[in-house]
């Protein structure tokens, strides 16, 4: 029963600390390898923590004071502002509740504060045996210094500007037993120098520590006045002030990590675009070579042999005209695609759709000639935002593709309705070989050619311009396999952009991962 008990209560434990976690669980922190150096000096600091409390630690009459006070500290050291990366500061108020633990309870207090702390450090955030341990020693060790002076230094009965000095000076004291040992413990660890180290703490700790503990002596006026009540008075605005640095620090937090976030996304979104444009100038350098090839060796055989046959020099000057054509619709191509990929602003109107519609059917009979056409609009189709010759040229390209792969007694269906949410369905359709299932995705790729074997003028880029013309309008444009056989090409154009208004409007593409595919 206890085996299978301890890891049910310990994932309920776990769930029950992530509910209640406000502050993001610290990163796991690398081990402290424990050098022979290192281990004599947590030794001593073990020793001396236990002499100091088997000598000074004694009970108390009054406990709920100490107690509310322990469980202040638990929580000012569970919520720490120092969880939150990009947030940390060097105000902290647990130094404060020692202090102030310690001049009103002494060696009890210190002992309670310093589990306290360091169980609430634990459980909100893993440390190792070796930090746990040495945290909670220096937490006792520094609190009881502070103690010791203030006990033996301060007038008893009262508090005079005399009790400030020495709350003051007991601060210094937090300060320089606290820190002494880490400094000491870092050069150990990272060979760092010990001054540079001790001297930057100096200048960001220690403001801090003097004030805290000139401030302790509130915390000792209210316990001996008012008891439990006095400490709940002052308890509250401090609960209040680190409840408000929290919701600071959470803030921060949450805006950093979305700052990275955004970074990380276009950073991914760049790297992308980089791999990308290599493999499209290396695809451009291929297709370019191709048709320079045939030219330049068509009038290198015409320079070698000056006695030709004029049947052979036609020959040659017909391939050079056919590869040069070829050179001049994939420059174009380019030129095209290089507009649209750059985010060239278009001006882009509200037109109606009938109109457009018709214009387009007459293009597409012509461009398909002798196949047939199957026109089928939809009922109240309005207006459309958008540029309408870019958009015309997208069926230019998709009809162009019909006449490049289906036979010349096919058919074909030309399809534009508006849909229940509003958007703008277009769709041409034909009855042609169609093409596999695994080239639906890749026929909108650049320097695609579904059947390697022909060799035309067409550089393979139409779908992908048509592509472009659609994400710039906010649309998407896929393929679908027919049954029995043909391909369905469709655009669909969301409610926004398929509703149109009278204002005029420049837009670019607005997602650069849909421009870069």
């Amino acid at each position: 029963m206890r085996e299978t008990a301890t890891p049910l209560s310990r994932s309920r434990w776990k769930r029950i600390i992530s509910m209640v976690r406000l502050v993001p669980p610290s990163p796991p922190r690398p081990s402290v390898r424990v050098t022979p150096p290192i281990a004599i000096m947590l030794a001593g600091y073990g020793g001396l923590a236990i002499v100091l409390g088997l000598a000074s630690v004694r009970g108390t009459q009054d406990p709920w004071p100490l107690i509310l006070s322990v469980v202040i500290v638990a929580l000012l050291a569970g919520f720490s502002v120092d969880a939150f990366g990009g947030a940390g500061t060097s105000f902290n108020v647990n130094d404060f509740m020692y202090l102030g633990i310690a001049f009103a309870y002494g060696p009890l207090g210190c002992l309670c504060a310093s589990a306290a702390d360091i169980s609430a450090r634990k459980i909100m955030g893993p440390f190792d045996w070796f930090r746990t341990a040495f945290n909670f020693l220096n937490f006792f060790v520094s609190s009881w210094a502070a103690w010791f002076v203030y006990s033996q230094l301060a007038p008893h009965g009262s508090i005079s500007w005399r009790s400030g000095a020495v709350g003051i000076l007991a601060g210094f004291v937090l300060f320089a037993v606290q820190n002494i040992p880490i400094v000491y413990l870092i050069h150990i660890i990272r060979r760092a120098p010990i001054l540079p180290a001790f001297r930057s703490l100096f200048a960001e700790l220690l403001p801090y520590d003097l004030g805290y503990g000139w401030a302790a002596l509130s915390f000792v006026f209210m316990y001996h006045t008012l008891g439990f009540l006095g400490i709940a008075f002052i308890v509250a605005p401090v609960l209040l002030l680190q409840g408000f640095l929290v919701y600071l620090a959470r803030r921060v937090h949450l805006h950093a990590s979305e700052i990275a976030e955004q970074h990380r996304q276009r950073l991914n979104l760049l790297q992308d675009l980089v791999v990308k444009q290599r493999g499209f100038v290396a695809d451009a350098a291929h297709e370019l070579r191709t048709p320079l090839t045939t030219m330049s060796g068509g009038l290198e055989i015409m320079q070698l042999v000056p006695g030709m046959a004029v049947e052979q020099r036609l020959e040659i000057v017909s391939d050079a005209l056919q590869e040069s054509r070829r050179l001049s619709n994939l420059v174009d191509s380019l030129l095209e695609l290089s507009t649209l990929d750059a985010g060239e602003q278009t001006k882009q109107v509200s037109f109606e759709l009938s109109p457009w519609i018709d214009q387009v059917t007459h293009d597409l009979k012509r461009r398909i000639d002798p196949r047939q056409l199957d026109v089928r609009i939809g009922d109240a189709l309005g207006k459309f935002v958008g540029d309408s010759k870019r958009l015309s040229r997208m069926m230019e390209l998709l009809g162009d593709n019909i006449a490049a792969h289906t036979p010349a007694v096919s058919s074909a269906i030309f399809t534009v309705r508006r849909e229940d949410d509003g958007s703008i369905y277009i769709a041409l359709e034909d009855d042609g070989p169609g093409i596999l299932s695994d080239m639906l995705d890749r026929v909108f790729d650049r320097f695609v050619q579904i059947d390697p074997s022909r060799h035309d003028a067409r550089p393979g880029m139409g779908l992908a311009i048509a592509k472009s013309i659609a994400i710039t309008h906010r649309g998407n444009i896929f393929s679908e396999k027919m049954i029995p056989r043909g391909l369905r090409i469709v655009a669909t154009f969301p409610f926004e952009v398929a509703i149109g208004d009278d204002n005029t409007t420049n837009t670019k593409p607005h997602d650069l991962n849909q421009i870069i595919e």
